[in-house]
């Protein structure tokens, strides 16, 4: 059993340790196998490393720690051009995001509207295009409130008092 002494946590699960000599361990990247050769390769020939060897590109750890071993090769410059570079990316990827968001839900506003302005046409007769501004002029809240309130509609007169009670 494991315990870390400074929070006293006690560890249950079964951990396997391997010990490594690393000036004896002389493998070529072609006859490296298995995950446990292929850290030790990482971890000895890492510092000459230009880019991580495809055989470990499947292994997302080896990636990783493939990243971090860059990182710390790098003078302060370097390491703020590129933090910069990963910041813009990550701004871009997030303004990406939004706007998917953000099309979405237009996208289901519209379905929401073009519905409801159906339902009204059949429950209470033609719209005129003022009331129909009106209705595109609601919030999205407002315009779930009419979805539900127009059931209750029998003529345009409904519409326009409510309408008119939703603006105030």
């Amino acid at each position: 059993m494991f315990k870390e002494v400074e929070e006293n946590i006690e560890y249950y699960r079964e951990i396997e340790l391997f010990f490594l000599e690393l000036p004896k361990f002389n493998k070529r990247l072609e006859e490296v196998e298995g995950l446990i050769q292929s850290w030790a390769y990482f971890i000895k020939n890492a510092p000459d490393l230009e880019e991580i060897p495809e055989k470990f590109a499947s292994v997302p750890e080896l990636q990783t720690a493939f990243n971090i071993a860059n990182r710390s090769s790098l003078n302060l410059e370097e390491l703020q051009a590129l933090e910069k570079r990963e910041m813009f990316f990550e701004d871009q990827r997030g303004a990406v995001i939004k706007g998917i968001r953000e099309g979405r839900q237009e996208g289901r506003i519209e379905g929401q509207m073009a519905l409801i302005l159906r339902q009204i046409a059949r429950r209470t007769g033609e719209i005129s295009p003022e009331i129909q501004t009106r209705i595109q002029q609601l919030s999205p809240e407002q315009l779930n409130d009419l979805g539900e309130i127009l059931l209750d509609f029998t003529s345009q007169q409904d519409l326009i008092a409510w309408l008119e009670s939703a603006s105030r």
